[in-house]
């Protein structure tokens, strides 16, 4: 999600996942209120992020998240 965008509630029924290298799976730097993400959230790629959000993310403390060589969640300060 960019920057200045919002979303009430988003909800993926399975996982998600990337296997390259060098990525982030899923970026937030909108407003998300609700995260609902039944399989995880998951990056398998080298130097990989699972999940990167901003200020206005959605609490993560309920989705399965793993990066095999990366940050599992990563959260930007505000500027």
């Amino acid at each position: 999600m960019k920057q200045g965008g919002r979303i009430g509630t988003a909800t993926v029924g399975g996982r998600i996942t990337t296997s390259g290298d060098h990525l982030t799976t899923v970026e937030i730097d909108g407003r998300l209120d609700t995260l609902t993400v039944t399989g995880g959230i998951h990056a398998r790629g080298r130097t990989s992020d699972a999940i990167r959000t901003g200020s206005g993310g959605p609490e993560l403390s309920g989705i399965e998240s793993t990066a095999a060589d990366g940050q599992s969640v990563t959260t930007r300060r505000a500027e």
